[in-house]
């Protein structure tokens, strides 16, 4: 390092250290290619870490309330929650028991997600039914919630700013009739990998 700052210091032709403004601007067009070469990728990569990160969230959501349901010994539920509110999931009880003194203590809300959370965003959540709630048994697996209302076995979370025609990565969350809740890939099409969709 000595050296090198002697050799530039010492220039027989009197130059002074540093860059001209040609190899400043040379390097500045070089960097601002990349940058133009590189942003599209990245604006890929950010909206589908999005969608993982949704996908995710209601994963752990499912393992929640999956997890309580054979802790408290008591059924619990897990929704997905409308767009218009400001919650992407929620857990709790089905049997409501809010006297913290007996040992059957089980509220109506143990857990929740916030769509601020995350950085998330504006997503689509599509079940392979029309509900929107599962019920988890004191064993943890799925049950059948009331009549007519339908149970998923599956959620789809897609994001409408990247379709998929465009790099777009939808995610679904499968949901086995154990309580086994796993997370895969739709648009992989690689043989034996174990992201990809069954």
């Amino acid at each position: 390092m000595l050296a090198l700052s002697l050799y530039f210091a010492s220039q027989p032709d009197g130059r002074g250290k540093g860059f001209t403004l040609v190899e400043l601007m040379v390097g500045m067009a070089i960097i601002a290619m990349l940058a133009l070469v590189g942003l599209p990728s990245f604006m890929q990569w950010t909206q589908n870490a999005k969608t993982r990160a949704a996908a995710e969230s209601v994963l752990t959501g499912l393992q929640i309330a999956r997890a309580e349901a054979v802790s408290r010994n008591a059924p619990v539920f897990f929704e997905l929650q409308p767009a218009s509110t400001s919650l992407l999931w929620r857990v709790g009880c089905v049997t409501v028991q809010n006297d913290s003194a007996l040992a059957s203590f089980c509220p109506e809300l143990l857990a929740s997600r916030e769509l601020t959370e995350g950085n998330i965003g504006t997503l689509n959540y599509s079940t392979d039914t029309d509900g929107t709630k599962v019920v988890f048994d004191s064993f943890g697996r799925k049950r059948v919630v009331p009549i007519n209302a339908g149970d998923f076995s599956q959620v789809e979370i897609d994001n409408p700013q990247l379709p998929t025609n465009k790099g777009g990565r939808p995610q679904r969350i499968i949901l086995g009739a154990g309580g086994a809740v796993r997370m895969c890939d739709v648009e992989l099409d690689i043989d034996g990998d174990p992201r990809k969709c069954p």
